[in-house]
């Protein structure tokens, strides 16, 4: 009976541990496919931030507005690639910004990226003329969440670009 309890007792926190052995520490894994639909979406236009809820939880991430020059001369929604000579280089860009770039020119592209639970590229998502800093985080917000307004070619290039 004795050796039973030692055998016991010897075996039990291997066999507790064992489910986690496989997973790393801190590890969260959501499964972002662009066809599953979100139920709500929302923004902060003042503070640049976008969030959409899905049935495995909400995502968020923040908005800016770049001239054409800033992105490269992207145009294309769902692109985060610039064109011509910039066709392999990533937009770079701060949060938030908008108004006139260096040159002058009118920052009215909106491009957005997600920050929780990953981050993405910054993703094209429309020219928005003089509307954009007041409008780009609640279209980032509300195109992340559905693709009833411009089928899915934002929201694949959003949750293509995750780690790059």
């Amino acid at each position: 009976m004795k050796n039973l309890f030692v055998i016991l007792f010897a075996i039990l926190p291997i066999v507790a541990t064992a489910q986690t052995m496989c997973v790393r520490d801190n590890s969260l894994v959501i499964s972002l496919d662009v066809s599953i639909l979100g139920t709500d979406y929302g923004a902060n236009a003042s503070e640049s931030i976008w969030w959409g809820d899905f049935p495995y939880g909400r995502i968020y991430g923040e908005g800016t507005c770049l001239s054409l020059d800033e992105g490269l001369g992207q145009t294309t929604s769902g692109a985060y690639y610039g064109t011509g000579e910039y066709t392999n280089t990533l937009i770079t860009a701060e949060p938030g910004i908008s108004g006139l770039d260096a040159n002058g020119n009118e920052r009215t592209y909106c491009w957005c990226r997600m920050t929780h639970p990953a981050t993405s590229a910054w993703t094209l998502k429309e020219n928005l003329s003089q509307r954009c800093s007041t409008n780009c985080a609640n279209l980032c917000g509300r195109d992340a969440y559905t693709n009833r307004f411009t089928g899915n070619s934002f929201r694949v290039g959003l949750f293509k670009t995750i780690g790059l």
